[in-house]
């Protein structure tokens, strides 16, 4: 798994791309996306990737947010837990 957004730095008004892709998961994930002071996030756009290799399936989701700033400054994202197969896990 993991997270990441397409830009360190953006303008005020303008949005950042935050993506979250986990491997493994059957039937998608559910990310509990957590409320940050400063930020509205829009989404998710989901996109689903299967393969089969020697007879064995592997699928891969890929979940993409609009992150837009309601302020000036610096934000963190925390961890975000993601269930996969009945586990959890932490961006």
């Amino acid at each position: 798994m993991s997270a990441a957004v397409d830009q360190a730095r953006i303008g005020f008004g303008d949005s950042v791309a935050f993506t979250i892709n986990v491997n493994g998961a059957q039937g998608g994930a559910n990310p509990a996306i957590p409320k940050v002071d400063g930020l509205s996030f829009a989404g998710p756009n989901v996109s689903t990737s299967v393969s089969y290799i020697n007879g064995a399936m592997s699928q891969s989701v890929s979940l993409q947010y609009a992150i837009t700033p309601a302020r000036t400054g610096e934000f963190v994202i925390p961890a975000i837990p993601v269930e996969v197969g009945g586990k959890q896990f932490k961006t």
